[in-house]
């Protein structure tokens, strides 16, 4: 029998906050439970890796399960030693079939590559034999090029400055242009008063 795998790679660069995708390349404190020390994290961060620490920390607090302390703590460690050392399993089957709210902050990551693949199979003839117990591993890309994925800002900083000048600088005109009317207004009522009010006299 032979195996095929076709594979695609595809790299992806998310804008971090304030854009919507908020994604991470690092553990921060919203993220770790009060028990892991950030310091001595062996593992990088990963929205999966991220999503299973927040399961089990919420799954420790609800059912009273214990985990591993120490200087060098590896996340998986404590996760597996939580799985063996739980001492209400009912409960926690009990809540995550019930869904429980689990409140995770696991954006994706900023950069990451990510390999998609394919797999069929293909069955060798029965006729020759001596064949029959080798299996065949085929592996190749579906394409020599790769693709990319970037997110820009939709507008710079300096052109989202300009943008903000101009309108600020057309709002300070209307409002000069506005007040000289006033005036110019105010004054030619005040003269027109004044004109009649000596005519008046005069008769």
């Amino acid at each position: 029998m032979t195996t095929f795998i076709a594979m695609q790679t595809r790299r992806v660069f998310r804008l971090g906050a304030p854009y919507p995708s908020s994604c991470s390349d690092d553990w921060t404190h919203d993220k770790l439970p009060s028990w892991v020390n950030k310091s001595a994290l062996i593992e990088d961060y990963t929205p999966q890796l991220c999503l299973e620490l927040c399961h089990s920390d919420a799954l420790n607090k609800r059912c009273a399960g214990c985990v591993i302390k120490g200087n060098n703590i590896s996340l998986r460690a404590a996760m597996d030693a939580f799985t063996f050392c739980s001492r209400n399993l009912s409960c926690a089957v009990e809540w995550l079939q019930s869904d429980g709210n689990f409140n995770c902050n696991c954006p994706q990551r900023c950069s990451e590559t990510v390999v998609k693949y394919q797999s069929s199979f293909a069955a060798w003839s029965t006729e020759d034999r001596s064949d029959r117990h080798l299996v065949k591993v085929s592996i190749y890309f579906t394409t020599v090029s790769w693709e990319q994925v970037t997110e820009f800002p939709l507008m710079s900083s300096i052109a989202a400055l300009t943008l903000v000048g101009g309108f600020l600088n057309m709002y300070v005109g209307l409002t000069f242009l506005s007040l000289y009317e006033f005036i110019e207004i105010g004054v030619f009522i005040y003269v027109r008063l004044k004109s009649k009010y000596q005519v008046r006299r005069g008769v």
